[in-house]
């Protein structure tokens, strides 16, 4: 049950930030051609927090191994969005193309290195 609150407080702390990007860039969002106001996302960024603070408060504790396991989830999620960008041939914020491989193979190294660290620690 550990793992699973941990990752699930990861993919809410990833939808909160994807949110706060959005209100900062003033991105546009529409759902079947109906635009979703922005004040949506400010309230989905409380939303996302709240669920994030109570799934790291259902664990037992938190110490070293569960911090380095919610980073290595956060880099994990982070290289499957770079792998789907590459894949997809998007471009955004400058980035694109091959570039967007080099962030998958480094967050996958990243999440690797932050498994092993946090197994020492377990």
């Amino acid at each position: 049950m550990i793992n699973v609150n941990i990752v699930n407080a990861a993919v809410f702390i990833a939808v909160a930030v994807l949110h706060v990007v959005r209100l900062l860039t003033g991105a546009e969002v529409a759902i079947g051609g109906v635009e979703i106001a922005p004040w949506l996302s400010a309230v989905a960024v409380v939303g996302a927090v709240a669920l994030a603070w109570w799934n790291l408060k259902a664990l037992p504790k938190v110490g070293k191994a569960e911090v380095l396991r919610l980073l290595s989830v956060l880099a994990l999620i982070d290289g499957f969005i770079c792998f789907y960008s590459w894949v997809a041939g998007l471009s955004y914020w400058g980035f694109s193309g091959d570039l967007f491989l080099g962030f998958t193979i480094f967050d996958l190294g990243v999440a690797w290195v932050l498994f092993q660290y946090a197994k020492k620690y377990s």
